[in-house]
């Protein structure tokens, strides 16, 4: 063999481990997808790390190196943040009730330990959480007033949607049926400035084309907001980008997850693109004092079309557990 034929069998054989570990990694992201998912549909039951490692298909200690290589916390710390977040939550949208026994519908019955985590979480104890945001004026804006909602609308001219001509089409409280979707999941700032999230589109287009997802009568697209950003860093927000797939359809090349039925409310609006964050604004502003009980199911948007130029429909569907 010569030099240039072992320079080009080197060649192959780096090219070769390149693609094998690009395909070992999404082979290990999909898993940790799989993983979160489990973990968010039994986030309020007892959660076992074999069975979580199971959903993932990977041995105990190969999940847990994985799990934290690609989302920077162990599964303990992911499930605990996450318990701690939607708490965080439910401590103000539902102000009368006990603080232990919410805790408690997490999993989290041992108060003292709960209290102590809450506090390394947020900086405060629970109660006063609570205390500090109910403090303010109903007629304030509630977006203006959160740490989270103010990093991600600080890309527009003000913090008011007042500002704005964000106008509410409709709200409906309707009966929702589950159904089942592909996913890009990206983690990180719900606000970018480059093309990424224009490129995961195109990525999911070009799938629903080429297999006919775009035929089909009840076809949507949606993205799914895991997180709140009033509560989650921004580094640790997820959004899943979302194509609804056919009961009958059995290929598997992306991820899937199960949109969970039952009931919410849906807001629509009709904005440019640019200003969807907007709609979400006038959402969070509008809930407070309604008689509506926010669950921990996903929130999430799906688009539809305008007959406007320049606009695009966008739905709002925000879970609730009560209506009174």
């Amino acid at each position: 063999m010569d030099r240039n034929d072992h320079s080009f069998g080197f060649s192959f054989a780096m090219e070769k481990m390149k693609r094998e570990k690009v395909i070992t990694t999404l082979a290990h992201r999909s898993a940790v997808n799989r993983a979160v998912d489990y973990i968010e549909d039994n986030i309020c039951e007892k959660l076992e790390l074999d069975r979580i490692a199971a959903e993932a298909n990977l041995s105990k200690y190969h999940f847990l190196r994985v799990f934290k290589t690609l989302t920077g916390e162990t599964p303990i710390q992911f499930i605990n943040r996450i318990r701690l977040e939607k708490i965080a939550s439910i401590l103000l949208s539902r102000p009368a009730d006990d603080i232990s026994s919410i805790a408690a519908e997490f999993g989290m019955t041992d108060l003292s330990a709960f209290s102590k985590a809450f506090r390394k979480q947020f900086g405060i104890s629970a109660t006063q959480w609570r205390n500090q945001h109910n403090d303010f004026s109903p007629d304030e804006e509630l977006f203006s007033r959160t740490k989270g909602l103010k990093e991600v609308l600080s890309s527009h001219d003000s913090l008011y949607i007042s500002d704005y001509n964000v106008e509410n089409k409709s709200i409906e409280l309707i009966t929702v049926e589950s159904f089942t979707v592909e996913y890009i999941r990206y983690t990180g700032s719900y606000i970018r400035t480059d093309n990424l999230f224009e490129e995961i589109w195109a990525k999911l287009y070009a799938i629903a084309d080429v297999r006919g997802y775009m035929d089909e009568p009840e076809f949507k697209t949606l993205v799914v907001y895991h997180d709140d950003p009033q509560m989650t860093p921004a580094d640790k927000q997820r959004l899943s980008f979302c194509i609804t797939v056919p009961d009958k359809d059995v290929s598997n090349s992306l991820d899937r997850l199960i949109i969970p039925g039952g009931k919410y409310l849906v807001f629509k609006f009709e904005l440019p693109q640019e200003k969807f964050i907007l709609a979400w604004a006038w959402v969070m502003n509008w809930l407070p004092g309604k008689a509506y009980e926010p669950d921990t199911r996903y929130c999430y948007e799906v688009y539809t079309e305008s007959q406007t130029e320049g606009l695009m429909g966008i739905d709002i569907y925000f879970p609730v557990r009560t209506s009174v």
